[in-house]
């Protein structure tokens, strides 16, 4: 970034609004997180061209004071250093006013041009002309009329140090009403059972919720699949017809999920909102600390249901060394979205009869046993770490409040929008290499089977498949799993395609309903649930993403760490799933 560009730094206490003013200034739409460390790194922008200034907005991560003992201290300090002339926006919120001051105090000793920008004035009943007298510098009140247009002339103008009249109505306190709830919610014993009933609530409402919907696209593909036979211009082309059914076959798959993952998200952004998320992180915290980790490790650990790369990069907010190890270990066991079509392809075969609840629950459950391994495995890995610091968590608690319904729907299909612009390339690009290594060599013979079996994928999953029968699978669920390798939410569509359907025969009984209809070469049935779980259990364990053992190797400077990380968790996902299906196929 060049020197002479004009920089606005953002600054104040984690969840004080800076990112959401930040939002406003530039016209992005970075995540605005209701508990601290959510901004982990320096965030930058160009601000509104509709204020035609030619200004670099930056956000830091948020922070309680300027000591250099945490990495986001250390962040914002050199973010100061770099660019001492810059104006300061501090960020103040008013329900926090006596510990705020103290920050805003040092900042001015240090002779920083500040503009303050304060947020839940009339919440807290702040009077902003006496603040100003008392400190000399701007405070501009976020809930005044044209406050944006107010704050950018203020800065324009910081040396005139201006402050504006803010109209202050007296509101009733939501004190009282967050202490009463905070009684409930954080009630030594009822706490856990609450965020044990939020989890069940995140994860069994998804695919409850979405399950019917997914039927309904999945209804909706298979009509597409029968359809394309009788096109008139595909009359007599067998290939083309098989190519673009194989094209449609490996989106489609990944489609009929989307809703889960929609309302996974939609969820998980509800709760947030409502600040209950933030006491999720102090009631976990005492349990973490027994395994070595720490209330932050909370916050990585449930980034990592969205992705685990975002989630190891929030671990920098942790202090400790040891710490922030342990998280980097536990977080690759978390659910990421990646993952939800394995879990729902695997439990729809399984509960595909019962009641949805049945459904939802399972797939719950396979959050909370990710959770739990990812703290066992902390708690080992504790064990042969030596301690390099004694950290100390704080935090300070958001009033509870209703979630802006519309907020929430519009940044969970940002997400949405998000993954299938990194997803959908990938499976169509694996779906077209699927379809060429199982259609050629032979690509002329009228027996599937024998198609598919002397296909190029085919005999790499020969190859394989001695590994594979103790866990209840052959050669094609074994070329799908290594397809997953280079990108998890490719496996279902990869699977369907090497599975060899005909549009036809999905259509008679449903996409994955077919599944237990494949066969393996003696006439047994291919997918069992003594197989379906073993599968699962081997999702659950195995770390199939090479981009999170790439960012876990520069997160740790040590390859080392990151391929043993690596290794591990994929033997250990293989023996799991192998005693798991020679446990259930017993009975």
């Amino acid at each position: 970034m060049s020197n002479s560009t004009i920089n606005w730094i953002l600054i104040g206490a984690p969840n004080s609004g800076k990112t959401s003013l930040f939002n406003k200034l530039t016209g992005l739409h970075e995540d605005v997180m209701n508990y601290p460390g959510s901004t982990a790194t320096l965030k930058s922008a160009k601000l509104k061209k509709a204020y035609n200034l030619d200004i670099n907005i930056i956000d830091t991560p948020g922070v309680y004071n300027l000591n250099g003992d945490t990495e986001e201290e250390i962040e914002v300090l050199n973010a100061l250093s770099t660019h001492p002339l810059s104006p300061l926006i501090f960020v103040l919120d008013c329900r926090f006013l006596d510990h705020r001051k103290r920050f805003l105090s040092t900042l001015l000793k240090e002779s920083f041009k500040c503009v303050v920008f304060c947020t839940h004035v009339s919440e807290s009943n702040t009077d902003l002309n006496v603040l100003h007298k008392e400190y000399g510098v701007s405070f501009i009140d976020s809930e005044a009329p044209l406050a944006f247009k107010t704050l950018i002339y203020a800065v324009e103008n910081i040396n005139l140090q201006f402050s504006t009249q803010a109209s202050i109505k007296t509101l009733k306190k939501s004190s009282d009403y967050s202490y009463s709830l905070d009684r409930l919610f954080l009630h030594p014993t009822l706490s856990f059972i609450f965020a044990l009933i939020a989890i069940l609530i995140i994860f069994s409402g998804a695919f409850y919720i979405g399950q019917p919907i997914s039927h309904r696209l999945e209804i909706g593909i298979d009509i597409i699949l029968q359809q394309i036979s009788h096109l008139y211009f595909l009359q007599g082309h067998d290939l083309a017809i098989s190519f673009i059914s194989g094209c449609i076959l490996g989106v489609g798959t990944l489609v009929v999920f989307i809703p889960q993952i929609f309302l996974l998200f939609l969820i998980i952004l509800f709760i947030q909102d409502s600040g209950y998320l933030a006491r999720a992180v102090i009631i976990f915290d005492p349990l973490l600390q027994k395994f070595g980790l720490h209330g932050k490790s909370f916050v990585s650990l449930l980034s990592g249901f969205s992705c685990a790369i975002p989630a190891i990069l929030l671990s920098k907010t942790i202090e400790s060394k040891k710490e922030r190890l342990l998280t980097i270990f536990a977080v690759p066991f978390m659910v990421c979205s990646a993952r939800v079509p394995m879990y729902a392809m695997c439990i729809t075969f399984l509960f595909r009869e019962h009641h949805p609840l049945m459904a939802g629950l399972a797939f719950s459950g396979c959050y909370f046993i990710s959770l739990c391994l990812g703290v066992i495995a902390a708690g080992i890995v504790n064990k042969f770490i030596p301690d390099y610091q004694t950290s100390y968590f704080m935090m300070e608690l958001p009033p509870y409040r209703l979630p802006n319904i519309a907020s929430i729907t519009k940044s969970a299909s940002k997400r949405v929008v998000l993954f299938l612009k990194n997803a959908g390339p990938i499976i169509l690009g694996f779906s077209l290499v699927i379809w060429v290594t199982t259609t050629f060599p032979n690509y002329d013979t009228s027996n599937e089977a024998e198609r598919l079996k002397q296909s190029y994928a085919g005999q790499v999953g020969q190859w394989i498949e001695p590994a594979l029968k103790p866990m209840g699978t052959d050669w094609r669920v074994g070329t799908a799993i290594l397809t997953s390798f280079a990108a998890r939410e490719v496996f279902v569509s990869s699977l369907t395609l090497l599975l060899g359907y005909e549009p036809a025969e999905i259509g008679e009984s449903g996409l994955f309903k077919s599944l237990k209809k494949v066969p393996k070469e003696d006439g047994s049935p291919l997918f069992t649930p003594a197989s379906m779980i073993a599968l699962l259990v081997f999702f659950i364990f195995a770390l199939q993403c090479s981009s999170t053992t790439a960012v876990t190797a520069k997160e740790t400077n040590s390859w080392t760490i990151a391929l043993c990380q690596f290794v591990i968790m994929n033997i250990l996902a293989y023996t799991f799933a192998v005693i798991t299906y020679q446990l259930i196929s017993r009975f």
